[in-house]
């Protein structure tokens, strides 16, 4: 068979999935990688994927490393973390365009009961883990546990607490676990401390998975806590949230997005730009998305979304301004295009004038331009 030269670019959007799912810098190669990637997927000639970018809603024109991470990775993923990861590379290999359409809505349904799944879980864990969280290391473990989600919701209460979180799964014999850390704190050094009692191990200094006889749990959990007293700094427990500047409301305005854009792919080590702006007037506030985790408002012109920060929408009722770390961009749909303010982290000002910093407990933690 004669391959066509020029052929490999076409493999290009597989690239830009891989290398972004997988929480990889975009920097240097990785950066021209997915650049080109992007591109490709926006005319992929993979039937499979085609069909999962129409199924979740994704306009090609607007495929961005934010859409890759959030929206079609975890289709992907869902396979392997409900089912089998066989059904996502069938999706992937097939050239069938009705089962294209099959299995991207079969991994469409996988991605939501694995959103439930990962829902109660974290309800669960979060129960446990507050009885426990002036500890500097946080531990939950449950029956029946998803093994394929456990990762996911250590990697949610991390940044919800701020400390490193181990998620394990409890079963009869064996206990199967992923962690998430914080800061500089090497997470997989103060998992391999107890390796004469664990099955097995592995990962990086951010992330890990493990497993360990179920009753050896406590014994694990006090190793842990002992590691952390000696080498988990205060520092690392602190979370610091950075902007690049402080602006007006006024100044963004679309030739300020499309140059901002230029910097795109945005993602590891290539961070959006985040800029703050103080004493906004918020207008509409309400909870939107599942079980209304998310906020939307609107200040001046423009809309607002900051997702997980649905709390704030009552708190907002009662309040006058507020001030917020944020990332403008576009936002495409139904075949509109307009700039929207993503909201990484808000507070109440703390007067009409002026913008200081937040009292502590009350939104971000430290702040730092």
């Amino acid at each position: 068979m004669k391959i066509k030269a020029g052929w490999e670019k076409w493999l290009l959007d597989l690239v830009a999935i891989g290398t972004v799912a997988d929480c990889q810098s975009l920097l240097s190669e990785n950066r021209v990688f997915v650049k080109w990637g992007l591109q490709v997927m926006k005319k992929t000639r993979w039937p499979g994927l085609a069909k999962l970018i129409e199924v979740a809603g994704v306009p090609r024109g607007a495929l961005d490393t934010y859409k890759i991470g959030f929206v079609i990775a975890p289709r992907i993923n869902a396979a392997g973390r409900i089912e089998h990861a066989n059904l996502a590379l069938e999706l992937l290999l097939t050239n069938d365009e009705s089962r294209a359409a099959e299995l991207a809505a079969k991994l469409d349904d996988l991605n939501r009961l694995r959103q439930q799944q990962t829902e109660g879980v974290l309800s669960e864990a979060r129960e446990q883990i507050a009885q426990d969280s002036g500890k500097k290391i946080l531990l939950a473990a449950g029956q029946d546990w998803p093994k394929g989600i456990v990762g996911l919701v250590a990697g949610r209460l991390t940044e919800e607490f701020s400390r490193p979180v181990l998620i394990l799964e409890k079963g009869v014999e064996e206990a199967t676990g992923s962690a998430r850390s914080v800061g500089e704190f090497n997470i997989i050094e103060a998992i391999s401390r107890s390796k004469e009692i664990l099955v097995r191990y592995g990962g990086h200094p951010q992330a890990a998975g493990f497993t360990l006889r179920t009753e050896h749990i406590e014994l694990f959990r006090q190793n842990l806590l002992k590691y952390a007293d000696e080498f988990l700094n205060e520092e690392d427990l602190s979370p610091v949230l950075y902007y690049d500047a402080e602006i007006k409301l006024p100044d963004i305005t679309g030739d300020l997005v499309e140059t901002l854009e230029k910097f795109e792919p945005f993602g590891l080590g290539n961070p959006r730009p985040r800029f703050r702006i103080n004493n906004l007037a918020p207008r509409n506030a309400a909870k939107i998305g599942q079980d209304g985790r998310h906020l939307r408002m609107y200040a001046g012109d423009f809309s607002c979304v900051g997702f997980s920060l649905g709390f704030w929408a009552d708190k907002m009722q009662t309040s006058g301004q507020v001030d917020i770390i944020c990332e403008p961009q576009y936002n495409e749909w139904n075949g509109q295009k307009n700039i929207q303010l993503k909201i990484v982290d808000l507070n109440f000002s703390t007067s009409p004038a002026s913008g200081t910093l937040p009292r502590p407990g009350e939104g971000w933690g430290e702040v730092e331009p």
